[in-house]
């Protein structure tokens, strides 16, 4: 065999040999884009669902934000009308009795200035609420937590009530607990949530009926309900009966309860409303007994 013909097999069986090469890396290559093929089509499915959720929960936040502002506005709009009215009428008090003062006797005048007294005490009073839950939501309220018993405090505010509902005609029933019903609170502002409860409900009882109190054991948290005997919630009010944008009634309600709700959630507490079945509302909160972490 001459030399020619021996570099053309060796060149062959070298081209040979490359070409295998190249087929076996181009049978690698095919099996990793199938195994790669699989895994995206394993993984596409998960990721578009994703995709498609986090797509709706940002629709959902802009509407939710969206909605908010609305009720921001509204309420800005009925806050506003609420406080023109007494505005008002300590207006015209004050514009009648100086048009009118040579001829004013002292009882007259004792009538007008009450008037102007009580209409700029509720003014007063609904900026007063405005503040409390301004600074309850901005976090600079501070909080002093101890051992209290809950019944105490709610015999201390049935007192206060003593008179307000004998003149309704509202009886107040509350059973002193039978258990260590000792739970770690701010007493003032526990006190406060007690009182704003028993308040909306006497509010809105007829005379004749009567408001229960329960306190309750849970095991690690103790439970406060009030329970009457009014014309109850529609199901869409008992989401949003503590809500501070939402008008309680059509008077408009002040914002006690939209400051009882901060006050329980800042005690690590939860407060919710529900409808009695025998007629009427239950407002209701729960606080654990150990409470963990400060405000």
């Amino acid at each position: 065999m001459n030399t020619a013909l021996k570099r053309e097999i060796d060149a062959r069986r070298r081209l040979e040999v490359e070409l295998a090469q190249k087929d076996e890396q181009i049978r690698f290559a095919a099996i990793a884009l199938k195994k790669a093929r699989a895994e995206v089509f394993m993984y596409r499915q998960p990721l578009d669902t994703l995709l498609r959720r986090k797509t709706d929960e940002l629709m959902q936040a802009k509407s939710n934000a969206v909605q908010e502002n609305l009720a921001h506005t509204e309420f800005l709009a009925n806050f506003s009308h609420d406080l023109m009215t007494p505005l008002q009428g300590i207006l015209d008090c004050a514009t009648s009795g100086i048009s009118k003062i040579e001829n004013f006797d002292k009882e007259a005048l004792l009538q007008y200035f009450s008037q102007i007294r009580d209409r700029s005490e509720q003014v007063q009073s609904q900026l007063s609420e405005v503040q409390k839950l301004s600074e309850l939501e901005s976090g600079n309220v501070a909080y002093h937590f101890q051992d209290e018993a809950m019944s105490s405090l709610v015999q201390k505010v049935i007192d206060e009530f003593s008179v307000e509902s004998k003149e309704k005609g509202v009886d107040i029933r509350f059973c002193t607990s039978i258990f260590d019903d000792t739970a770690e609170m701010d007493r003032e502002k526990i006190i406060l949530v007690i009182r704003n409860l028993i308040a909306n409900s006497i509010k809105h009882s007829e005379a004749g009926s009567t408001v229960t109190l329960e306190i309750c054991d849970q095991k690690r948290n103790l439970s406060f309900s009030v329970i009457d005997r009014s014309r109850g919630l529609e199901e869409e009010e008992l989401d949003t009966v503590f809500d501070k944008f939402i008008p309680k009634d059509e008077e408009n309600d002040n914002l006690a309860l939209a400051i009882t709700k901060e006050i329980i959630a800042d005690h690590n507490g939860e407060i919710w409303a529900e409808n009695n079945p025998d007629g009427g509302t239950i407002l209701s909160f729960i606080i654990p007994k150990k409470h963990e972490g400060m405000c």
